[in-house]
């Protein structure tokens, strides 16, 4: 996935997490939410975008509902 740092300063970055694997959004708020493993990178890019046009940020739509805990015994 290429790098768009205009949405990550706007509205959060996303990232993969290990070793759970798979994308993860991060808010200004430092909370940390799974994107859904069935959205393909190019959605993903095409949504930071539009988010930056629209400003609306439609990934945390896609995964507000997603929030991710950590795991007390596991090191990241």
């Amino acid at each position: 996935m290429n790098p768009n740092y205009d949405f990550f300063e706007k509205f959060g970055r996303i990232f993969y997490l290990m070793p759970d694997g798979g994308l993860h959004f991060s808010n200004e708020n430092g909370e940390l939410f799974k994107i859904p493993d069935d959205i393909p990178e190019n959605e993903i890019e095409r949504l930071m975008q539009k988010s930056l046009e629209d400003d609306y940020n439609y990934i945390f739509d896609l995964c507000k509902n997603n929030k991710f805990i950590y795991k007390a015994d596991c090191l990241y």
